[in-house]
């Protein structure tokens, strides 16, 4: 696979094949029609931002926990590169009981000193948008909405992601509320 730019605003993807070595010899690779996706669920890594995660780092901690490597379809670095995780033919490993029908995008931040914060970059955020909204068009059956919607008991994604989505457009109409 190639690096790609997504048509809706030319977004550098960085194919897992280049921040992730092949699968070992003898493995065999299978592929599945589309899934029905009806959430793009976004996440923070709970991190702080100066620190250096990827999608190679977060491969290894959810491999560390036991799971078969990263749980999110993307991975937005704090200088704004879109790093792919799951092929979106996969189910993600990254909102229980929503996995199956969902998108995990997850930025890297989340925390601030310590304390929970939206620390998205402004390239994060350019980034973040151009992927929702090809998204969303994509998969026009989805609703928008944070990782906290599902699991109340998170602040993840750290931000407030109703106000975020209206301020870039989206239709009320396409984000999940749940009232906490």
């Amino acid at each position: 696979m190639t690096d790609t730019a997504l048509r809706s605003g030319g977004i550098f993807v960085v194919a897992k094949e280049r921040w992730r070595p092949s699968p070992p010899p003898g493995l065999t690779l299978y592929f599945c029609t589309m899934r029905e996706i009806h959430y793009i669920i976004l996440h923070c890594s709970d991190t702080e931002p100066d620190e250096h995660i990827d999608a190679s780092t977060i491969d290894r901690w959810h491999k560390e926990q036991g799971w078969s490597g990263i749980g999110y379809h993307y991975v937005i670095t704090t200088r704004g590169e879109l790093q792919t995780g799951r092929s979106l033919e996969q189910v993600g490993a990254h909102c229980l009981h929503y996995n199956k029908d969902s998108i995990g995008i997850c930025y890297i931040g989340g925390r601030r000193n310590g304390v929970l914060a939206d620390t998205r970059t402004e390239a994060q955020r350019k980034t973040m948008e151009k992927l929702v909204l090809e998204l969303l068009r994509r998969f026009p059956k989805a609703l928008l909405c944070g990782h906290h919607d599902f699991n109340p008991g998170k602040a993840c994604p750290c931000f407030n992601v109703v106000a975020w989505a209206m301020s870039i457009g989206i239709s009320p109409a396409k984000i999940y509320r749940y009232d906490h």
